[in-house]
């Protein structure tokens, strides 16, 4: 590794000989810098590269992962101080720095996705974000036993020791925003409540059933902020009298609280529910799309694991398995801002991430010199097909496909007198 010839922040950004080191490291936060790192000693910069590079490999070990990324620093830049030699001493140092270089990381790759031209991130002047969630197995060990637990009771339905990950997807873009990681138990609902706080004023949620209850719904109104939940037989609202399209969601042990004044919007059989009334910000087309447009967090639930290769972590520990996870979330954070960044033209289209992977992991070997403005280029050429399949690309016969039933329909009753008094109650409160 090296400075390059002008050291300072001008080796920090690019004067390297090889293009994904140098498309790397025009990801990483200015702060961070390898000048200042002592030989044999881990700093940020070569943490955060050796991590990212690893979750670009296509290995299958750890170790070996490590190998091919220390090699890509070593080769490409020799004149910098040679970082820790050692797999140990590496997930060692990345074990105390880690999460601090992830939420920083994190928050710079946020930082530059907002700063896109806004046509690039609105749809119908909105700011959509689709939320989720998904399991990842882990080695079966004590430690990951202990530490993220297994779903299903004993025996035959008990699964693998899992790590939940919930994720919030910007529908604009296609890049991940930010995420959650949890144990195998974990609350998707609860880790939304702490996500929400880190998206911006008035941006609009999109859910599938599932992601419901008072205080998750409240505490998104009170932020500023709007939701589009699929509804569900657990949704029980309340004919809102007046209003011809005016509900209330009001469980009965919550009175003391005031009531979410909702919208239900009935497309297809399908049942969406907003806090949004007015028909002119959020119509009826306009919301069936957002719900279409919901998918897209499942393709990239589908590109982490199976395109990417992991839907299985490597570590043996409970702690190092959900730090290896989160590295996999913000280099597919990464990777998918700079699909996004690429993308300058509307009417080109879209890249595929597949396609994408495989070049990223061509420039990957050593023997690789291509200049940063090649990469680019070739990255430009990874669109997705456009041709009509004859066929689907499922298989009719696949053993483990789940077989979910379809969501019951939003319960609606009509208001009693006791709380109709009430919302007058909290109606004069508001007035006064």
């Amino acid at each position: 590794m090296c400075h390059g010839r002008h050291g300072g922040s001008a080796a920090t950004r690019g004067n390297y000989r090889h293009s994904l080191l140098a498309l790397l490291i025009s990801f990483l936060p200015g702060t961070w810098s390898p000048v200042t790192a002592r030989r044999g000693c881990w700093c940020e910069w070569s943490l955060a590269l050796v991590a990212l590079a690893m979750n670009l490999s296509s290995h299958s070990c750890a170790s070996q992962r490590f190998r091919e990324a220390r090699l890509l620093l070593a080769v490409a830049g020799p004149r910098l101080p040679l970082c820790g030699r050692t797999y140990q001493g590496f997930i060692k140092a990345l074990m105390l720095h880690g999460h601090r270089l992830v939420q920083t990381f994190a928050e710079c790759l946020r930082a530059r996705m907002l700063s896109m031209p806004s046509d690039r991130q609105l749809i119908h002047g909105w700011n959509a974000f689709a939320v989720d969630g998904s399991h990842f197995d882990a080695p079966r060990t004590t430690s990951n036993l202990r530490k993220l637990k297994c779903l299903g009771t004993r025996g035959d339905n008990q699964t693998h020791p899992q790590l939940t990950l919930t994720s919030l997807y910007h529908m604009g873009t296609g890049v991940l925003f930010s995420w959650m990681v949890g144990t195998a138990r974990a609350s998707e609902r609860s880790m939304l409540r702490r996500l929400v706080h880190g998206l911006p004023p008035g941006s609009l949620i999109v859910a599938d059933a599932g992601f419901f209850g008072f205080d998750l719904l409240s505490g998104i109104v009170a932020g500023g902020r709007s939701f589009l939940i699929r509804g569900c037989g657990s949704f029980q609202l309340i004919k809102e009298p007046g209003r011809r399209t005016g509900y209330l969601y009001w469980p009965r042990d919550l009175r003391t609280h005031r009531p979410l004044r909702v919208r239900l919007i009935r497309v297809g059989g399908i049942e969406l529910v907003t806090n949004v009334l007015s028909s002119s910000q959020l119509s009826k087309a306009t919301a069936h799309e957002f719900y279409r447009m919901r998918w897209g967090i499942e393709v990239m639930f589908r590109t982490l694991k199976q395109t990417l290769e992991r839907r299985t972590v490597c570590s043996r520990n409970g702690r190092k398995a959900m730090m290896e996870l989160e590295w996999i979330a913000v280099t597919f954070q990464l990777m998918s801002l700079c699909m996004a960044e690429l993308c300058t033209d509307p009417r080109q289209k879209r890249l595929s991430a597949a396609g994408v992977l495989a070049e990223l992991r061509c420039h990957l070997h050593p023997a690789s010199r291509r200049t940063p403005v090649a990469l680019t280029h070739r990255l430009k050429r990874c669109v997705m097909d456009s041709y009509a399949r004859p066929s689907k690309k499922a298989s009719k016969n696949w053993p483990r496909k789940k077989t979910c039933k379809p969501a019951k329909r939003v319960a609606i009753r009509a208001i009693e007198r006791y709380e109709l008094a009430l919302l007058r109650a909290f109606d004069q409160k508001t007035v006064s």
